[in-house]
Parts: C-alpha cells; structure tokens; sequence
C-alpha cells in the first residue's frame, strides 16, 4: 500500500479586511496586513517591494496547549524534535452516542486499548488523536464547529492515567466542552503574581486541560481531518511547532503558553525499519552529492 500524506492543519481563514473569519476569531486574533517597502541605496529609492505583517494569538488554528497556560512550569524549547513526529492511535467517536453532548469512557473502553501505550516508556509512547468529526465545520459553519463534542472527566482522566500518551490531538476547538470565553483585553499585564494566581486556582471550565496538562501531556487542537479516510486507525503524526525560539538566558523560556503547528498525517505509518532505510538512503545520497563536488 502506498503511503499516503495528509495536511491536518486547520486552515487560516482569511476575509476580505485581512481578518481570520474563524471560530473565536474575536478573541483569539489573526490579522494578515500588507505593507510595501522602499530600498534605499545612497539615499535614493531603487527597489519597492511588498510583504506582510501577520499579528495574531498562539492559541489559534492548530497548535499546542502547554503545561504553562495554566501556570505549570514546562519548557517547549527544551524538547527535541522527534518528540513531535510520532506514531499516532486515531480514536474515531463521529458513530458514538452522536446525541450526546459529551464522549464517555464507557462509550469507547471497547475499542480502544491500553496496550500500545503501556509497553513503551512515555517519551516513546504514540499520540491519541480523537476524530469527532466536527473539523468538517470549520471555516464553514463556525457556529455547529462551536457546537462541538467535548471528553467527559473519566475519559480524560483514563487518557491522563492509564494511557499517558505524550500527545493528545483532537479536532475540534477544545478538549472541554464547558468554555468560558473572556475578553483577553481584561488582562492586558501578566505578572508574578498574576502567574501564581493561574497556577493556584481551580480549572472546572477547563478542568480537561488541567488534568492533562499537569500531566505533561501537549494538547494538539484544532487537527483537520476532513481529507484523512475513514478507515485510518494508526498513522505517523508529523505536528512540529511553527516556531523555534532562542530566548536570552534572563527570559524564561517556560513562559511560552501556546505553540502554532503544521500537522502532517501519514497513512499507514512506516514502520521503524523502514524509516530507518530511507535515512540510510538518504546519508548514501548526501554522500555522493558531497564527495562530487
């Protein structure tokens, strides 16, 4: 069977003003603007050009939550980056219970399986990724996207616990149905005592990502999974973050909340073996290239 590769990034929606015209668009901002440049050479304007000023807020299209949205210390730019590419167990829920508002533990304990998880250590572990199947809303009927299915609390302290996978993908806005949506504008400072505040309090509008994030499990959300076939219950996740950061050795580096990512899905994953044999291939390949020169 040949592999096939798909791109299970949400896309950016952008409107006529330059504006995202997505879900929480308001709240979490996406701006794209045009700007025009002058090259001065000995003070005369030779050359004009055009580029694009992209302003927006990390908690946006597909990207990681991280352990420090809610105060936790964890430092993005420490991990390596196979930590991100990764064999993935896809949990499809789009038949469970549909009527139903949240996912139960007792709706999926017989189909999914500890076993893939449990006999590697946790770094190795694959990722979880649950296709509800409201991706298809995005861009398209923000309101029905909004309307998504949420994991109930025994689902996710099972996933938390038991399964312990580094990665938790879902494609749908969030992992907790119950959201309350405020105003960045109303923090405008964080502070010390602004970040010890987060950490202390108690999280029951997003009591999902805390029993996740305290864990150290990322929080893959927003995935696309229109384009990935229906039968796909193992593939390669490819979800490495947007941007690499060198933070000046004074600035904590654990103060990063959020990550953008472009996500890949490959279907079937290779195996071991193979990946390895087309590395080998490649170093042969790079060889010739440089010996020839």
């Amino acid at each position: 069977m040949v592999a096939g590769i798909y791109d299970i990034t949400a896309p950016i929606c952008i409107n006529q003003d330059g504006n995202a015209d997505i879900p929480r668009a308001r709240v979490a901002k996406f701006k794209l603007s045009a700007v025009g440049h002058d090259l001065l050479v000995t003070g005369t304007k030779v050359f004009k050009y055009l580029s694009n000023v992209v302003e927006m807020n990390l908690h946006i299209g597909t990207h990681y939550d991280l352990p420090t949205t809610f105060g936790y210390e964890f430092d993005v730019t420490k991990l390596p980056i196979n930590y991100f590419i990764r064999e993935a167990v896809v949990l499809d829920v789009r038949d469970v219970c549909r009527e139903r508002a949240f996912i139960r533990l007792k709706d999926v304990e017989g189909v999914i399986s500890k076993e893939p998880f449990t006999r590697l250590p946790k770094e190795e572990r694959p990722a979880l990724i649950i296709r509800t199947g409201y991706s298809r809303y995005w861009c398209v009927d923000n309101s029905k996207y909004l309307s998504f299915r949420g994991i109930d609390r025994e689902l996710t302290e099972f996933i938390a616990h038991e399964l312990e996978p580094p990665i938790v993908g879902i494609d749908a806005i969030s992992v907790d149905k119950s959201i309350e949506f405020r105003s960045i504008s109303l923090y405008p400072d964080v502070d010390k005592e602004f970040v010890r505040l987060v950490r202390n309090q108690e999280y029951l509008p997003f009591l999902n990502h805390d029993l996740l994030l305290r864990k150290g499990i990322l929080i893959l959300e927003n995935l696309y999974l229109n384009n990935v076939p229906d039968y796909v219950s193992k593939a390669l996740i490819i979800a490495v973050p947007s941007l690499k950061l060198k933070l000046p050795k004074d600035m904590a580096s654990y103060m990063v909340y959020a990550m953008p990512c472009r996500a890949l899905m490959v279907v079937p994953p290779p195996s071991n073996e193979v990946v390895i044999k087309y590395l080998e291939e490649l170093e042969e390949l790079l060889s010739i290239l440089v010996s020839s020169k």
